[in-house]
Order: structure tokens, then C-alpha cells, then sequence
């Protein structure tokens, strides 16, 4: 894996967790909102089947699952901003976390900075190689 590919994982775990946090929350719906049909009908059986306390279950379930996902997420994400913080410069600090932690184009990023984009583009990639010895070192 490339010094960017490792940082550009930061978003794709960002997007994850957010998915998996709206997943979490339409299971919450979906559980609020079961209900269990009473009837005055009364059927016999040696043991009534509990579609309710499945359907509960198998939502726990799955939520259970998402916040393994989420904790899995935030692990890699806490891994980058360590190795970010690991990087000697504090410009090159900059333009990482302005570019693969809050996902700014290299003209914003260039703005806040106030430097050419093309400047904050070099200093990326010196930034990357950089990454790049503290990964392998990992």
C-alpha cells in the first residue's frame, strides 16, 4: 500500500462509520416500531413460535456487528492521525490533515495557507514520502 492509498483511507472509514452509524439508527427504528399482534383467537401449540423476540434478536444482532465495524473503522482512523502527528513538519502536518483528514482540494488548501496550489501539491508529496518511512517502520 502506497503512502496515499494508507492516508486516503481515512475517508473511506469516515464514510463507513457514517454508514453503519445510519444503519444502526433504522434498526432502532425498525425496533421501535414492531409490534406484536394479539389476537382473541387462541391456537394451540407445544411451542408458539416468538416472531417478535427473532426479529429483536436478529436486530441486536446486527447492530452488534455495526459497532464492530465502527470500532474497526475508527482503529485505522486513529492510526493515521498517530502517523500524521509523527510527521517532522508541521507544514507538511497542514496540508495532510487539510487534505486526507478534512478532504479540502489543493486550492482550498492552498488558500488557508496562503501558498500556490501547485506548492501545496509538492509539499504533499514530499509530505507522503515521509509517510511512506513511518508506515514501513509501523
Amino acid at each position: 500500500m502506497t503512502a496515499e492509498e494508507y492516508m486516503k483511507q481515512y475517508r473511506r472509514c469516515r464514510l463507513q462509520i457514517k454508514r453503519y452509524q445510519d444503519e444502526i439508527q433504522e434498526l432502532e427504528d425498525l425496533a421501535g416500531h414492531i409490534t406484536s399482534n394479539w389476537s382473541s383467537d387462541k391456537v394451540q401449540s407445544s411451542h408458539p413460535p416468538d416472531k417478535l423476540g427473532a426479529i429483536v434478536a436478529r436486530i441486536s444482532d446486527l447492530k452488534d456487528e455495526q459497532l464492530g465495524k465502527i470500532a474497526e473503522a475508527s482503529e485505522v482512523i486513529g492510526d493515521i492521525l498517530q502517523v500524521i502527528d509523527k510527521v517532522s513538519d508541521p507544514t507538511y502536518q497542514t496540508v495532510l490533515s487539510k487534505r486526507y483528514v478534512a478532504c479540502l482540494t489543493w486550492e482550498a488548501i492552498g488558500a488557508h495557507m496562503d501558498y500556490d496550489p501547485r506548492w501545496v501539491w509538492e509539499l504533499n508529496l514530499r509530505a507522503l514520502k515521509e509517510v511512506e518511512v513511518i508506515i514501513h517502520e509501523k
